[in-house]
């Protein structure tokens, strides 16, 4: 435990050293993504609960400020990411806030939420509504200063060169790769997983292309679910049943880790389908998010593989059984 702790500082001290907290800017998750995402997370069942969500509303201005202070630093060392990343998370923003033509805003959304809670403070509604308000406000000014101030000094090159990389596979793997040795690796894994397709295609479409069989995937109704809310009831089915199926067979799952929340993603996001763990007490279940991105029609061939991923036996049970044995590993 020792070894691991310290290894875990050495990498905070590395990635500090580096500047990598002066450009964490990317359409996946940054500071931004962050702020956005606490209100999904938040309780809303009482006038408490509503009370702490218009009073971080009212913060969001000053968080958002309080990041373009690094990314401005980052922009005075060099530190800074590539202008697509830089220009897609504006465009995030914009969206978040309403701004964008045809899409709603997702703090006046919190709004609607309290307004059919039934809890029918006006104060307190007054307090929201100012708090979405100045929630939006502030997302425009952070894509416009996004798109105007930083832009100018980001990077035109999407790639982020072998020592960042390096120090990147090292946050998530723990190790020090050999990056040649890992891209051969990965050309052999390619490889194998052409030879699969093409396998798998003659069985899903005898005497048809890797093409031809994934386009039926895609095209043919019978496997495909039509509408949002039809999708997100398989994708709940799906999790339940998957954990029902592996507990006590491959693993031994906890009581409250059986619980699992399936639920559509706010527009704006990523189209990458993730998942936020859950509260110490589990009274807010392990979610997963799925962003539609517009979708009314949902082919399903390959959502279970990302269900799997995003909830059990991945990041589900992975974090939401760390929450549960967080006694014992702390």
């Amino acid at each position: 435990a020792r070894e691991a702790m310290t290894e875990e500082m050495r990498l905070s001290l590395d990635i500090h050293d580096a500047g990598e907290k002066l450009r964490e800017l990317s359409v996946i998750h940054s500071p931004i993504h962050s702020i956005r995402m606490i209100f999904d997370l938040m309780p809303r069942d009482t006038k408490e609960h509503w009370s702490n969500i218009a009073a971080r509303l009212n913060l969001v201005s000053q968080g958002l400020e309080s990041f373009r202070s690094s990314l401005d630093e980052g922009i005075h060392r060099g530190k800074v990411v590539s202008k697509r990343q830089t220009i897609e998370t504006a465009d995030q923003c914009l969206v978040w806030s309403g701004a964008t033509e045809g899409q709603h805003s997702f703090f006046d959304g919190l709004l609607e939420v309290y307004d059919g809670s039934g809890i029918g403070s006006d104060p307190l509604r007054r307090e929201i509504e100012n708090g979405a308000q100045a929630a939006n406000g502030a997302m425009v000014e952070m894509a416009d200063y996004l798109k105007k101030t930083y832009a100018p000094h980001a990077e035109e090159k999407n790639a982020v060169g072998p020592d960042r990389y390096a120090l990147a596979a090292r946050t998530f793997n723990g190790i020090d790769l050999d990056l040649n040795e890992t891209y051969l690796w990965g050309w052999e894994q390619l490889r194998w997983v052409n030879e699969e397709f093409i396998k798998t295609a003659e069985r899903i479409l005898p005497g048809g292309t890797v093409e031809e069989a994934e386009n039926l995937l895609e095209t043919d109704p019978k496997r495909s679910i039509v509408g949002e809310e039809a999708f997100k009831n398989w994708m709940q089915e799906l999790q339940d049943r998957t954990i029902d199926e592996l507990n006590g067979t491959h693993f031994d799952i906890a009581e409250p880790v059986k619980r699992i929340e399936a639920l559509i993603a706010p527009p704006g996001g990523a189209l990458a389908m993730y998942y936020t763990p859950p509260s110490e007490d589990f009274t807010r279940p392990g979610r997963t998010w799925y962003p539609t991105g517009g979708k009314t029609v949902f082919p399903i061939w390959g959502e279970v593989a990302i269900a799997y991923h995003e909830g059990v036996p991945g990041h589900h049970f992975q974090l939401a059984t760390t929450t549960h044995l967080s006694s014992q590993l702390s």
